[in-house]
């Protein structure tokens, strides 16, 4: 049989060159050497986001290029990464604004009082000689100091057939490795210092992992980075499209790239302390129900099925080994519980962040990402409604939306004078130039743009001509239109335009319309007002650029909010990171999965008044 035919791509500027097959496309190309691009339609051809310029090499555009490229583009080799494929040997030239680049890392800001308690333990043992102890077996030995100082444990055969060479090669000196009740591996000399893990938020944009000392708690050392999976599309539902495609392959190919990733970020974790794999011997991670099945290797076609219902809902002790985690070959990995379909171990993380589960106060608490999440309740009773609109305030709807990273712009301000608009200032991530706009300064200038009466109550984007004698030239020249209606410019330079279409803005009311109408519906039924919740928690990739009195202009929040509401950081991260130092923790996320109450609100009357109510801007 003929092999398969193999290309050279070289990608400028990075002056990489990769070798792939005939046939493949530039987005899966590009990401093979670790260059991420926009792609939110998964390679629909209809965002327009992965725009590269081919200038050897190049093939004849399809229709989706026809369409959406001019004709001077497709000339001089302009294509969508996701639509063109490698049928020779080429060269090209990735945009910096078709890049997604470095992620913002989102800290966690706290994290509740625990009394530590891992589910790892080591045990230094000096082991009697046998010239000590005729007739007792060297398992009963081991076994029973162990029991003394720990309780009983389970010892595996493949252990006990290593146990001769273990105790003839340590001279009887050994450390027990103790995974839960199991004796899972004895290691040569006094190790006992040597025991972390590391846990992880694995999110739909982002990925977040920290490297901890299980003896005393401490983080040793955090890093993020961006899911590769957005090269099969930026939300859940393009990436379980993409599962339904490709039935054979579809979710392994999903599940590598996620593990991937992973191991990628446990090497920068490890080498920033020096401390090698094999010491790490638990993970334990959180995120979404779609995410934590795919992590798994569990197919999540049935969370989109008629009844949303997950395949496996309580908390998960898998071998790290059979995961392809590279840590410790006997280490284990814990996935948080669940909630329901879409609901999964990143609400309870955010539950057990805020402690609102061990509480008497009521507190509300939303996760604005991917997959929006808002929880209101106390101890006594807590309810959760999850939402698809907010992947909006991920950037993932918006014309230029982008997550927090490099060349996102981060807030808009307005100067004025004598109440009229003078220009507007924007403010960069890293102070570069800018690439597109985060969710919160998204939110900052549409609440500046209402503000000014340049945007309506409707959501309605005035023209120019409507606005011609109340503002400078300067902001006048900033509005222009498409064919969906009146546009504002943000950034305009010869390499970057930045605007705000009519249609982005139709896509906040509907993602602040679902948050607002659930908190009103939530606080109906538990029979409470807003004075009675003590406390506002916000989490997620928006809080990175969060401006509170502009989200609480923009709509998001009641008015009142604004002095309550506090940014907790990455929840997941940290809700992993309790549920690694913690068994308790552990037992307080299966109880909360089975006793939270999953709101379905979508088809509750009163919700869609609510949500009517909140579509305008007040």
């Amino acid at each position: 049989m003929e092999s398969e035919a193999k290309l050279k791509v070289n990608i400028l500027p990075d002056e990489k060159e990769v070798i792939c097959s005939k046939g493949a496309t530039i987005l899966k190309t590009c990401a093979s050497a670790g260059i991420m691009l926009n792609a939110p339609c998964n390679g629909e051809g209809t965002c327009g986001k992965c725009v590269v310029q081919i200038i050897e090499g190049v093939s004849a555009p399809d229709s989706c290029e026809h369409q959406l490229l001019s004709g001077t583009m497709l000339k001089i080799g302009y294509r969508f990464a996701c639509r063109s494929r490698v049928t020779d040997n080429m060269r090209l030239i990735i945009p910096a604004e078709s890049r997604i680049l470095k992620i913002k890392s989102v800290k966690a800001s706290r994290i509740r009082e625990l009394h530590l308690r891992p589910n790892i333990t080591k045990i230094f043992l000096k082991v009697q000689q046998p010239k000590e102890r005729h007739g007792i077996a060297d398992l009963d030995i081991v076994e029973g100091s162990i029991k003394r100082r720990f309780g009983k444990v389970e010892t595996s055969l493949g252990l006990i057939r290593r146990l001769p060479d273990l105790l003839k090669e340590s001279s009887h000196r050994i450390t027990a490795v103790i995974i839960g009740r199991r004796l899972t591996d004895l290691e040569i000399g006094d190790t006992t210092k040597d025991v972390y893990g590391i846990s992880f938020d694995i999110g739909t944009t982002t990925i977040a992992g920290s490297l901890v000392n299980l003896n005393n708690g401490k983080e040793l050392s955090s890093a993020s980075d961006l899911n590769f999976q957005s090269e099969y599309g930026k939300d859940l539902k393009t990436r379980i499209i993409s599962i339904l495609r490709n039935p054979e392959d579809g979710l392994k190919e999903l599940q590598d790239a996620l593990i991937a990733r992973i191991n990628g970020i446990i090497t920068e974790l490890v080498a920033k302390k020096r401390i090698g794999r094999e010491s790490i011997y638990e993970m334990a991670a959180a995120g979404n129900s779609v995410m934590q099945h795919i992590f798994l290797g569990i197919n999540p076609l049935s969370l989109v099925s008629a009844t949303h219902h997950p395949v496996i809902k309580r908390g998960i002790d898998a071998d790290a080994s059979m995961l392809g985690i590279n840590i410790n070959k006997m280490a284990k990995v814990y996935v948080m519980p669940a909630i329901s379909g879409f609901v999964g171990g990143d609400a309870i993380a955010l539950i057990l962040s805020t402690a609102m589960n061990i509480d008497n106060n009521i507190k509300l608490a939303v996760s604005m990402g991917a997959n929006g999440i808002i929880i209101l309740g106390s101890k006594d009773r807590i309810l959760v409604y999850s939402t698809s609109a907010s992947s909006a305030f991920d950037g993932v709807h918006i014309n230029h939306g982008m997550p927090a990273s490099e060349g996102a712009i981060s807030d808009v301000i307005f100067s004025h004078k004598h109440k009229k608009i003078k220009d507007i200032e924007l403010k960069v991530i890293n102070n570069t130039e800018p690439e597109g706009i985060t969710g919160g300064a998204l939110a900052a200038l549409i609440s500046e743009l209402r503000r000014f009466g340049i945007i309506e109550k409707t959501g309605r984007i005035k023209s120019r001509e409507e606005l011609k004698n109340s503002l400078d030239d300067a902001i006048l020249n900033r509005i222009s239109s498409d064919k969906d209606g009146n546009t504002f410019i943000i950034y305009s330079e010869k390499r970057r335009k930045i605007i705000l279409t009519q249609k982005d803005v139709k896509e906040f009311q509907l993602a602040k319309a679902a948050i607002r109408a659930a908190i009103e519906i939530m606080k109906k039924i538990l029979k409470i007002t807003d004075d009675e919740i003590s406390e506002v928690y916000l989490s997620g990739a928006y809080g990175n650029v969060f401006i509170p009195e502009k989200t609480v202009e923009a709509g998001i929040f009641p008015e009142d909010y604004s002095d309550r509401i506090e940014y907790i950081g990455d929840t997941s991260y940290i809700g992993a990171k309790m549920a690694l130092l913690s068994k308790d923790v552990r037992a307080e996320a299966e109880i909360i999965s089975n006793s939270v109450e999953y709101l379905d609100l979508a088809g509750r009357e009163d919700f869609q008044d609510e949500f009517s109510n909140w579509l305008n801007f007040i």
